[in-house]
């Protein structure tokens, strides 16, 4: 029979192995997150002072310049902004 010492030992080895599952698994979910996204350099910084409206003047620039001629059309889903 596993003494006390013995279980607390196996339930914090649980909890440990647990942990590093949830962050490996909280690691792929942002990796994932991230795959498609697409780094502008040197595009000018927003003067919003709201978060949600400098996301949708990014969101504007990105749909113009995405539909800019000589980009084949590719235009931008909504959904992606």
């Amino acid at each position: 029979m596993m003494s006390l010492k013995g279980l607390v030992k196996k339930i914090d080895e649980s909890k440990q192995r647990l942990d590093e599952l949830l962050s490996a698994n909280k690691e792929q979910e942002d990796i994932e997150s991230r795959r498609c996204n697409i780094i502008l350099y040197t595009v000018e910084e927003s003067k919003q002072v709201l978060a949600a409206d400098r996301n949708k003047e990014d969101a504007i620039y990105c749909e113009k310049l995405m539909s800019a001629p000589g980009n084949s059309g590719s235009g931008v889903n909504q959904e992606d902004t």
